[in-house]
């Protein structure tokens, strides 16, 4: 097992991982087109956007887990927040730990970054709901948006 940051030449365990999460997952409303998914990745490049990271959980050089993350400085309050949103792991995989580790180790690097408090965005699903409030995210903090470090 390996979390670590996400680079451009992991295209193909990223597309291998976005084909497979939707095969697997029926209720995956958001279509996925490789040829499109491909083509902005590699105009994207990644190196490019210092503030927005995906981490990837991996297991025998296989994509099981992924969540995306961004970190601004606040014009409101002039704090530097971050931002949680994509925690996605496969079917297969999922009451493992790997999003929580996913999570934990997100944290980590918003504690690193100086990040005062990130917001995390779910989905309102019953699935999701019930992950934050197995990892003992309070409801309301998720709902409202953030969790203070």
């Amino acid at each position: 097992m390996l979390i670590r940051q996400m680079k451009s030449v992991d295209l193909e365990l990223i597309i291998a991982f976005e084909k497979e999460y939707r095969e697997l997952d029926k209720e995956i409303s958001i279509p996925f087109n490789e040829e499109v998914y491909r083509t902005r990745f590699m105009e994207m490049k990644i190196e490019d956007y210092p503030s927005s990271k995906t981490f990837l959980y991996i297991e025998d050089n296989k994509v099981v887990g992924k969540i995306d993350v961004l970190i601004e400085k606040s014009l409101s309050n002039f704090k530097i927040v971050g931002y949680i949103d994509w925690v996605t792991v496969l079917k297969t995989k999922r009451n493992k730990g790997i999003a929580k580790a996913l999570l934990l180790e997100v944290e980590d690097y918003f504690r690193e970054e100086k990040c005062e408090l990130y917001y995390l965005f779910v989905d309102d699903t019953d699935i999701a709901k019930g992950f934050y409030n197995k990892i003992e995210l309070k409801q309301e903090n998720i709902i409202r948006g953030y969790k203070m470090l």
